[in-house]
């Protein structure tokens, strides 16, 4: 019996989506987690860019504290719509990830001096489709991982990167170009980084995986040498 995914795939519209893979309140549920799971590593940067639909003044960080609430909400709300169909869903946060590993494991909270892990577990695979070359970032699950930004912070441990992909970030080789240049942040520090260039499309797998991984030592290097203290004192 195919999955609710399975069935979809083929699906271009949101009418395709609803006549083709939704036919029962199980399968409305299954698509209902799979939405939150792709949404789920682009869910600050989400709230960040939807500032006026919010509360929120747009500045929302990467901490243990606000990832494990907005994980906690969407469970609690995909769990509440399983129980409007009678279902006793019983979804836990865990379920939602698959571009990270579970934030308990890592310490994004006070100070996030070295709380990278590049012990996630990544899949290269790179080829050629329809005469294109391709290079794609998959979990061990067999999930895309789409927001390789935010894997990026993950692995590095660092608040923000610029260019959006971070370690992820590539580059054409030529004679006026051999680098790529990247900016990562760590509290209110940062620091560009000159990185050689990795041509996703074209370099081999053990290429890319030895490039992200040197890429990765180097930021979370810079990040054990930094001194970040913040003091304030006020009275009123």
């Amino acid at each position: 019996m195919q999955t609710v995914n399975e069935r979809m795939k083929n699906c271009k519209t949101g009418a395709e989506r609803i006549q083709i893979g939704i036919k029962t309140p199980g399968d409305y549920m299954e698509y209902l987690t799979w939405c939150a799971k792709n949404w789920i590593p682009e869910s600050l940067a989400d709230i960040n860019r939807n500032e006026h639909m919010n509360n929120c003044d747009g500045k929302v960080e990467l901490t243990k504290a606000n990832q494990d609430l907005i994980d906690a909400a969407v469970t609690a709300f995909i769990n509440h719509v399983g129980a409007s169909f009678c279902m006793d869903y019983a979804l836990y946060t865990k379920d939602l990830h698959y571009a990270r590993k579970p934030l308990g494991s890592h310490n994004f909270g006070e100070d996030p001096r070295g709380c990278g892990s590049d012990e996630m577990n990544i899949v290269i695979k790179r080829g050629r489709k329809n005469g294109m070359l391709y290079c794609k970032f998959y979990d061990t699950t067999g999930e895309e991982l789409y927001d390789l930004g935010s894997v990026s912070k993950i692995l590095t441990g660092t608040t923000e990167c610029d260019p959006y992909n971070g370690i992820f970030t590539g580059g054409q080789r030529g004679a006026a170009n051999q680098i790529t240049r990247c900016k990562f942040k760590y509290g209110h520090v940062e620091n560009l980084f000159e990185f050689p260039v990795v041509d996703f499309e074209h370099d081999d797998v053990l290429t890319i995986e030895h490039a992200i991984k040197d890429r990765i030592e180097k930021v979370k290097a810079w990040i054990g040498s930094t001194e970040w203290e913040e003091e304030l004192e006020f009275s009123v």
